[in-house]
């Protein structure tokens, strides 16, 4: 899970390092999170999916 996670951090940093990854390593570990955590709670899983939408 760590390695996915750092791989699509790596993978975004394009101009702005510092502000785009840390927003989107948020909200890609919260996506994670909420998945892996909520496989059976769907209304999580949606919340966590907005939530990642969100921040960029």
């Amino acid at each position: 899970m760590s390695n996915s996670l750092a791989c699509d951090t790596g993978s975004i940093q394009t101009d702005d390092p510092t502000s785009q990854t840390s927003n989107h390593s948020r909200g890609v570990t919260r996506y994670f999170t909420g998945i892996s955590l909520t496989t059976s709670q769907e209304e999580r899983t949606f919340i966590s999916l907005t939530e990642m939408i969100i921040p960029r």
